[in-house]
């Protein structure tokens, strides 16, 4: 066996480079969730986090939550909590 592949040198790096490139794919695709994070790491909406009183109407929680956003830097978003708890799609 030894002898053979002393003798077939190219033939055997190729078999071996047939066989490596897929083997390196294969662990990579299995591997790189490990190391590669779209996580996405900062602070939950305000509107989703809001405890709003049953005396407060929806165009005073509105309006409340705007204020709050413009504080925090906020800008060109109206977040509703009446929205966030409806759908899964935040307003624009």
């Amino acid at each position: 066996m030894i002898t053979y592949i002393r003798t077939h040198k190219l033939l055997v790096a190729g078999i071996v480079a047939v066989l490596a490139v897929p083997l390196l794919a294969l662990a990579w695709w299995l591997g790189s969730p490990l190391f590669i994070d779209d996580a996405v790491d900062e602070q939950f909406p305000l509107a989703a986090m809001a405890e709003v009183p049953d005396t407060m109407s929806v165009a005073d929680a509105d309006a409340t939550m705007v204020a709050a956003a413009a504080e925090d830097g906020v800008h060109g978003r109206r977040p509703s909590i009446f929205t966030l708890r409806t759908s899964r799609s935040y307003p624009a």
